[in-house]
């Protein structure tokens, strides 16, 4: 096999043991670590995981020219945007002025209840005792630009369970809910009208089918390498191919979720929706250069990178595969072959690199005549 085995190299065992011990110890570590802060499905970094509820905004009536606004993140929030004229004003669910957009930026009245409701998706905040829907508003500025995003709870489905009309027919496509939302502008009253519908799931098996394959063939490969020396020296490049591939599809999957995400720095988004991914394709590049001079440090750190980025960015995700709303910034198709990608890739290099760390006969066998000749063990 390619990888020497510490109890078979005698005269060059010290340095190598203590290596390969504290780089198994490091794996389980960082692997048990992982396991236990796993953070939540990449698709909820907006409060809404793939779901099966579309949003969608049908009109506002009369036609505004003054604003605009759109549902996003799969409904989780909406976006009023001042565009000319008099500042608009938002009304909450009691109907009192909930937020107010202008040239100058956005005031929300901190005596609106809605100003708390709609602080997370779920509505869990509730308002302090002093609120009071229908007193004067208490205009607080809260942002310098002419452009608002926030959970509006009319907007999208907030049942934790499914409705009695889907349990009775979750393969057709229905409406759940019909919604409208109040806006002023001057004297100029207007409604955003909208609906909220269920979707039925799609198929996953295309998706299945490529990442079992995937999986397939890494595991398949390390098999067949196991079987001698010169295989096992031949398939380091395909093992940092794959790796590599494991790596892009990951980024492209996290600038994907990141960037479907509204507010803030595309950047600073996929920072704080993937740390634990990013943490691990550093671990994987270093994998792959020990790879390349023939470590066997690089099997643990292979494990490990590539179990973790199948944790974040495949098993968080799973339902990302049959879900047809997802937040991305390219298509949902996309994601769902990343999600694949991810999950088929990932378990192969996690099997893979567990079956190359097994001692083989055939090395034992190749060594131990070769030591008997007196020939000097080389690490390959």
């Amino acid at each position: 096999m390619a990888f020497e085995h510490d109890d078979l190299f005698t005269r060059k065992s010290s340095a190598r043991q203590a290596t390969g011990f504290f780089a198994k110890l490091a794996a389980s570590v960082l692997m048990v670590w992982s396991a236990m802060a796993t953070p939540a499905p990449a698709h909820s970094a907006s409060g809404s995981p793939s779901t099966n509820y579309v949003t969608t905004i049908n009109s506002v009536q009369p036609s505004a020219s003054g604003f605009t606004v759109k549902s996003i993140e799969q409904g989780s929030r909406l976006e009023v945007r001042w565009k000319q004229g008099d500042p608009i004003v938002i009304a909450g669910y009691e109907g009192e002025p909930y937020l107010r957009i202008g040239p100058d930026g956005v005031d929300e009245n901190r005596l609106s209840p809605a100003a708390y409701i709609n602080r997370d998706r779920l509505g869990k905040t509730a308002p302090p005792a002093d609120v009071d829907a229908e007193a004067a508003p208490a205009w607080k500025t809260v942002s310098g630009r002419p452009l608002a995003r926030f959970h509006d709870h009319r907007a999208h489905y907030m049942g934790s369970v499914r409705p009695e009309s889907v349990d009775a027919n979750p393969g057709a496509r229905q409406t759940i809910q019909q919604f409208d939302v109040p806006i002023s502008q001057g004297e100029q009253s207007y409604l955003v009208v909208g609906v909220v519908e269920w979707v039925p799931n799609k198929s996953p098996a295309l998706y299945l089918v490529v990442a079992v394959a995937l999986f397939g063939a890494l595991v398949a490969t390390a098999l067949w390498a196991g079987r001698s020396v010169v295989r096992g020296k031949a398939i380091r490049p395909l093992i940092v191919g794959a790796l590599s591939a494991l790596v892009v599809t990951d980024v492209v999957h996290l600038i994907g979720i990141a960037g479907g995400v509204a507010g803030g720095s595309l950047l600073g988004r996929a920072i704080t929706i993937g740390y634990a991914s990013i943490a691990a394709w550093l671990i994987a590049g270093v994998s792959a250069l020990l790879w390349l001079r023939g470590r066997p440090d690089a099997l643990y750190l292979t494990t490990f990178a590539a179990g973790l980025i199948t944790l974040v960015g495949g098993v968080a995700d799973l339902s990302v595969l049959s879900k047809p709303s997802v937040v991305f910034l390219w298509s949902s198709s996309l994601a769902r072959w990343c999600v694949a990608a991810t999950l088929g890739l990932g378990l192969g290099l996690v099997v893979a690199a567990i079956l190359l760390t097994r001692p083989n006969p055939q090395d034992e066998s190749d060594l131990e005549h070769h030591l008997v000749a007196g020939g000097e063990t080389v690490a390959d």
